[in-house]
């Protein structure tokens, strides 16, 4: 952790501590979170100091002993939290509680909606390829390679509606709990979060490839966004259309009605409406 003193002189010289890792065309390499009078601590504005007004610049600003001033203060508090912790990291740690909250945590490969092979707290595990690689328990050990092949294909059997349960019906409308003993294959909740971690950082790069501004959009639109690219996997213009105009537009109420998708709960659908709502009118006139 660096020190108070190393930390001011980065800003005074340019060189805040919080780094882009893969800049995008139109953005500086650096960036800083700017305290927002309302507390909004989520905005991110490309410059490369952060702005301390003139008149709390003194030798005290280069010593181990921060001033006592308020506002100082709050300034050297923001420095020193997101020094520390990667906005991306905070970004994802924000969007996962949202998504274990509407997803659930599921220990044993299901079918999901669109009867593809699915693990955790939805992470699509569909091919081969995908399944093998997980680090799957069989009667709590380590699953052997034909233990996995065993479930991979009882689950590709089961969907053919006419296979579940010998019954005639359609995967959409079975629950994941229904699927638990269709296999002995069981993942810790170390491997769900490692899959779902993984899952969201490409989520996160594809994101931000489809839109320039991504960072600089309020967060609860950059939490929708990531939410609708997990469950999906398909946010692309061509898809969305309409959603990619509301936002080019920041009209928030369009926005608020073109991120509703049919295949998810009414709980997460309204969670994403509410997430656009809460955006301050303010952003769409900057």
């Amino acid at each position: 952790m660096k020190t108070t003193r190393e930390i001011i002189s980065d800003c005074l010289n340019g060189r805040h501590p919080i780094e882009r890792t893969n800049p995008q065309p139109g953005q500086s390499k650096f960036y800083y979170m700017y305290p927002q009078e309302n507390n909004d601590d989520t905005s991110i504005f490309d410059a490369k100091i952060i702005d301390i007004p003139d008149n709390y610049l003194s030798p005290s600003t280069i010593s181990e002993e921060p001033r006592s001033d308020d506002i100082y203060n709050n300034v050297i508090s923001d420095i020193l939290y997101f020094s520390n912790y990667d906005y991306d990291q905070r970004l994802l740690d924000d969007t996962t509680a949202d998504i274990k909250d509407s997803e659930g945590s599921i220990p044993y490969p299901y079918l999901d909606t669109k009867g593809y092979i699915t693990i955790g707290n939805g992470s699509s595990v569909n091919n081969w390829e995908d399944f093998r690689r997980i680090n799957w328990l069989a009667n709590g050990h380590p699953a052997t390679e034909e233990e996995k092949r065993l479930a991979f294909n009882r689950f590709n059997y089961l969907k053919n509606p006419n296979n579940f349960g010998g019954k005639s019906q359609y995967v959409q409308k079975i629950e994941a709990r229904r699927f638990k003993n269709e296999s002995k294959l069981r993942i810790d909740d170390d491997e769900a979060q490692r899959l779902m971690q993984t899952h969201l950082r490409q989520d996160l790069q594809h994101t931000r490839r489809q839109f320039s501004d991504f960072d600089r959009f309020p967060q609860p639109l950059q939490k929708v966004l990531l939410d609708i690219q997990y469950n999906t996997g398909k946010l692309k213009q061509d898809k969305w259309p309409k959603l990619y105009d509301a936002i080019s537009r920041k009209n928030i109420s369009d926005m608020a009605n073109e991120v509703h998708r049919p295949d998810v709960s009414a709980k997460r659908n309204k969670w994403a409406r509410d997430q656009i709502l809460s955006i301050p009118p303010e952003w769409a006139v900057e």
